[in-house]
């Protein structure tokens, strides 16, 4: 009995994927587009809030590291991309003493508000990659900051923090694989800090992307 549920699971485990890898592009479609339809609806009222520019690195870590994550939940769709403006107001708030206000604060709400303020020399960009969790064979992504030094090396940061430097998105993503103890990439995009896709795939991107 208990091998035939084995199996039972992991014949459930390779279909999730199946059909994670399908529908990955699309998916990534609708996260941009709805994250688009969300600020408009719940993040107007952050509109005018001015937003910090050309932070160093050292500023923007800082910042980071006083806000509290929480995931999305019911009214974000369980994931919604929301303004970095509202970021600024979050940290605002902490600057004048005040506790962080409450609702979501997930991995990319830390990167979108970090690819705004942070130095453009440092070339940032949103990169996203989803993985199989490991312990219920869930499908999960990781939001981040993508950054490039000088060298042409790049580096990421988020609410795990600072990560790097690493020569290729490659790379970036055996890291992410590895601090998880995942088994296996789902897949992978990169995209402006408006939300506009640049380049999206399956599985790990080559060795000589970015």
């Amino acid at each position: 009995m208990n091998y035939f549920l084995e199996k039972l699971w992991q014949v459930f485990c390779r279909t999730k994927l199946y059909f994670s890898k399908r529908f990955f592009r699309l998916g990534f479609l609708w996260w941009s587009s709805w994250s688009k339809v969300y600020r408009r609806i719940y993040h107007d009222k952050y509109s005018t809030v001015p937003l910090a520019t050309n932070l160093s690195l050292t500023q923007v870590q800082h910042n980071l590291s006083r806000l509290n994550w929480l995931p999305d939940g019911l009214k974000e769709l369980w994931d919604a991309c929301g303004s970095p403006r509202r970021v600024q107001y979050m940290l605002n708030r902490l600057n004048d003493g005040k506790p962080q206000p409450l609702g979501p604060m997930d991995c990319d709400d830390f990167s979108i508000w970090a690819a705004h303020v942070i130095d453009k020399n440092f070339y940032p960009r949103i990169f996203c990659f989803a993985y199989v969790d490991p312990r219920d064979c869930s499908i999960r992504a990781h939001a981040m900051c993508l950054l490039r030094q000088p060298d042409g090396r790049i580096f990421h940061l988020s609410n795990w923090g600072t990560s790097g430097a690493f020569l290729n998105l490659r790379e970036v993503c055996l890291d992410v694989l590895e601090k998880t103890n995942s088994p296996e990439s789902v897949g992978w995009c990169i995209l402006q800090k408006d939300l506009s896709i640049l380049d999206i795939g399956l599985e790990l991107p080559s060795g000589s992307m970015y």
